[in-house]
């Protein structure tokens, strides 16, 4: 297990509540390889079952990526994203035009390289599924991203 201090590895655990009966996995291939676009090489698949600890301790020590689906059984969620898969040149401009939005969103660095744009919702507030849909479509235009921005939830 890496050392990650119960208290943080518990609040991460809290803001990615989602599905509880399936869940994606991202395996590196551990030669820092790069597609064509420059997202680096791995397998990705959804393993069927409960998210386990184990799951989300490897994701944090980076053996393997985590991805919680965020739509829940009732069609609520407790997050989102935006996932910019933008490889190449400085991503100092997007972080900017986040900042300059005032839009609640943390950016984090992908597994695979590119910047995963989450949002989280109130711990007594989790929205419809397909509401969280409609906003992070607003969000994406106005930060000017592409139309085809991968959204997750996908489904409503």
């Amino acid at each position: 297990m890496p050392d990650v201090g119960y208290q943080a590895l518990a609040d991460f655990v809290s803001l990615f509540k989602g599905k509880d009966t399936a869940y994606g996995v991202h395996i590196p291939d551990g030669a820092d390889r790069k597609e064509e676009g420059g997202k680096l090489r791995g397998r990705s698949f959804t393993r069927t079952g409960n998210v386990t600890i184990n799951s989300y301790t490897d994701h944090l020590a980076g053996v393997q990526g985590l991805g919680v689906v965020p739509i829940t059984d009732n069609d609520k969620c407790w997050f989102g994203a935006i996932d910019v898969d933008v490889y190449k040149g400085d991503r100092t401009a997007l972080l900017r035009r986040v900042e300059r939005s005032g839009i609640p969103l943390c950016p984090f660095q992908s597994k695979s390289g590119g910047t995963h744009l989450f949002v989280f919702l109130s711990e007594d507030s989790p929205i419809l599924a397909g509401r969280l849909i409609l906003l992070l479509s607003e969000v994406r235009d106005i930060l000017g991203l592409a139309a085809d921005t991968e959204l997750f939830p996908k489904q409503r």
